[in-house]
């Protein structure tokens, strides 16, 4: 009865608390599903994306390529290339002076790429025998117009330091065909050399 009492005495109060309690609840409810969008925003975005990226591959023969990729899953824009130090290679056509790395390239779109000749593995060697290290900076438009901007860094240290296999050609296989054609004839030669000198000792 007490209990029920207080409750008549303070029925004004406690709905206040209440309802000052619900209003808190809410407002957290609503920021927590307000960050709850926002991140699933950024995650969309982020999935939905244009991404060029750009590095060395070098090849088993040798032969190293600059590659500017679009890896992301739509259309980018307005892509600038900036490379420092300057990219001096391959000497005779230096990529610093390239069309691309000097100039817009319009758009790419997803799995697009661009593959530039860079030079051979061993003439990026100083005269110390180090390979030089290039910063790259890319930046481009979405289809939206959002602007990113990615850096990049190139440490040919890495990317020509690995072992890598030798692959033949057709050029390689009939260079070896002929040298195997020559050995064959010269054993064919000694063999025929040999018994004919047999069969003029038994003659003898």
């Amino acid at each position: 009865m007490e209990f029920i009492a207080f409750l008549d005495e303070h029925d004004g109060f406690l709905m206040a608390l209440l309802t000052f309690v619900y209003v808190v609840f809410t407002i957290f409810i609503f920021i927590a599903n307000n960050k709850s969008v926002k991140e699933m925003k950024i995650t969309r975005e982020e999935e939905n994306r244009p991404y060029i990226v750009s590095y060395i591959y070098s090849k088993p023969r040798g032969t190293a390529e600059l590659v500017i990729q679009n890896i992301g899953k739509t259309m980018a824009k307005d892509i600038e290339i900036r490379i420092s130090p300057d990219f001096d290679f391959p000497k005779k056509r230096p990529l610093s002076k390239s069309n691309i790395l000097n100039n817009t390239i319009p758009s790419m779109p997803p799995n697009y790429e661009i593959k530039m000749f860079a030079g051979m593995n061993w003439d990026f060697k100083d005269e110390d025998g180090a390979f030089p290290v290039y910063e790259i900076k890319i930046k481009y438009h979405s289809s939206s117009g959002k602007t990113y901007t990615d850096h990049y860094i190139i440490d040919l240290n890495v990317e020509t330091g690995a072992t890598y296999l030798v692959e033949k050609d057709v050029h390689d296989l009939t260079k070896e065909f002929i040298v195997f054609r020559k050995k064959f004839d010269k054993l064919q030669g000694d063999i025929s050399y040999i018994k004919n000198t047999h069969k003029s000792d038994d003659r003898n």
